[in-house]
């Protein structure tokens, strides 16, 4: 017990080495390691921060260093010019500037990414080189992924590249092993943070993981956390239902979760994943979480809370397969009539079978909200705000408190209703001071719960800052108190 207690404190010492911290790591039965407050921690406080050990590019990152960047967000211009400035003319390897480069790329990398023939693949295994490379002491710390397949192709392949260049298979794997356990997303990157990888996950988390504009990881306090509570923050999206979740979480980071969401076939009363039942027609058929085999297995059993009719669950699970994956088809579509018109057959026929906080009519919802973003007609418009405060009623309930989500979200309804009334006339504007109200706390209520978030769109600080000097500054502040009581930020 005791050598297993000072094993804690040595690993605590070299993730932490700040002395007053708010929490201490510690052993978490059936978690591994964990953290736990050791005093309270108010809302919106920040509980610790940590510059990345590694970062790398994601399959979808134009620049290899932070990979923050997108290859879908260059405008064609600027972004392109700024990459070009940091590529290295040795290697090839483009960065976004010359900063990141500098960070993130060493003359050791360099020399081995010029031996590898092909580097457009590098999204692949420059993260597991770049780590390989480290001299990070805390990294060893980490857990691997023990649910990647032997067969893994990514995997499979990052060896047979690396192994080549003189690191052995099994440091290797061991390597990859850890980042899929341990990074965390950073725009269309990854960032290995040893520190926050200690923090287990809930899929109702009383903290937060976001990066700030200095690409720092925060870790933040969604709500008032009590002394002795252990920290926990969410590894997936809170709008998917439980069975998503678990087969994500156990294909992704190899467990399985079973907080009282999870066991809740309601879901705290979201009926998420609820299904009209066939029998009684007037019930939901919920999923019913079952593990298994010590946290090695699970299934779920759908039946009607009302009427206690239990369905097939096969037939349950091809029937939402078959819905995901038209859903998948048409996201891949461009935005067009046509794509509009089958999202709304989609909804009007799903909707008489699913609940309506289903999160495939969430997910429906959102891809119809988005493919209508550019038609401004007034019905496109109200058929936008609709589905945007669907889903923000839907967050009050899986993601309450301060949340990420619900900061993008508020913007995007902010920006309809910025339309709206700027389509009125100046005497139309004084007869709906309700809706300009709305527009201005909306905005501002984005701002509070996105603050110094790297991802934030560049258009809401533009708006914000027009609306700090449009509105009287007692008004202005008179808002913002309001909204931080509201998340008891005051």
């Amino acid at each position: 017990m005791d050598s297993n207690k000072n094993e804690i404190e040595d690993e605590s010492k070299l993730l932490f080495p700040d002395h007053g911290l708010k929490f201490k790591l510690t052993s978490i039965p059936g978690s591994g390691r964990g953290l736990v407050a050791t005093q309270d921690i108010l809302p919106g406080e920040d509980i610790f921060y940590q510059d990345p050990t590694v970062s790398g590019p994601g399959l979808q990152s134009s620049c290899c260093g932070c990979g923050f960047y997108s290859k879908l967000s260059l405008s064609g211009n600027k972004d392109e010019i700024q990459l070009r400035k940091g590529e290295c003319s040795d290697c090839g390897l483009n960065f976004c500037n010359n900063d990141c480069k500098t960070r993130w790329h060493s003359r050791k990398e360099c020399d081995i990414v010029k031996k590898i023939s092909d580097n457009s693949s590098c999204a692949i295994w420059l993260m597991t080189l770049r780590t390989l490379l480290s001299n990070d002491k805390s990294i060893p710390l980490l857990q691997e992924y023990s649910g990647i397949d032997e067969n893994s192709s990514q995997e499979n392949f990052t060896i047979d590249i690396l192994s080549k260049q003189g690191f052995s298979k099994q440091s290797i794997k061991t390597i990859f092993r850890q980042l899929q356990a341990n990074t965390f997303r950073c725009g269309a990157g990854r960032s290995l943070c040893p520190a926050a990888a200690m923090i287990n996950h809930s899929c109702q988390p009383n903290s937060r993981v976001w990066f700030n504009s200095c690409k720092k990881l925060m870790v933040t306090a969604k709500r008032k956390i009590e002394a002795g509570e252990e920290l926990t923050i969410t590894y997936c999206s809170p709008l998917l239902g439980a069975p998503q979740r678990t087969n994500k979480l156990l294909s992704s980071k190899g467990f399985i979760c079973s907080c009282s969401r999870c066991l809740d076939p309601t879901e705290n009363k979201s009926y998420i994943s609820g299904i009209l039942c066939t029998k009684c027609r007037v019930g939901w058929i919920l999923p019913q979480l079952t593990v298994q085999d010590q946290q090695r297995s699970f299934s779920f059993t759908w039946s009607c809370l009302d009427c206690q009719f239990v369905a097939n669950t096969e037939k349950v699970h091809t029937m939402l397969s078959n819905l995901s994956k038209e859903l998948d088809k048409l996201e891949s579509e461009s935005s067009s009539r046509e794509k509009v018109s089958a999202l709304q057959q989609f909804l009007d026929k799903r909707s008489k079978q699913l609940h309506g906080n289903h999160y495939l009519i969430n997910r429906a919802g959102g891809l119809l909200s988005k493919a209508l973003q550019n038609n401004s007609s007034k019905q496109s418009l109200l058929l936008r705000k609709q589905i945007i405060k669907q889903n923000l009623s839907l967050l009050s309930i899986v993601d309450p408190s301060i949340s990420r989500f619900k900061g993008f979200e508020l913007f995007r309804l902010h920006q309809i209703l910025f339309q709206q009334v700027f389509s009125l006339s100046m005497k139309e504007r004084s007869n709906n001071m309700e809706l300009v109200n709305q527009m201005n706390e909306t905005l501002i209520e984005a701002k509070i719960l996105l603050s110094d978030d790297i991802s934030r769109p560049e258009e809401l600080d533009i708006s914000y800052r027009m609306l700090a000097d449009s509105l009287p500054q007692d008004i202005l502040q008179q808002i913002t108190n309001n909204i931080k009581e509201k998340y008891s930020l005051i």
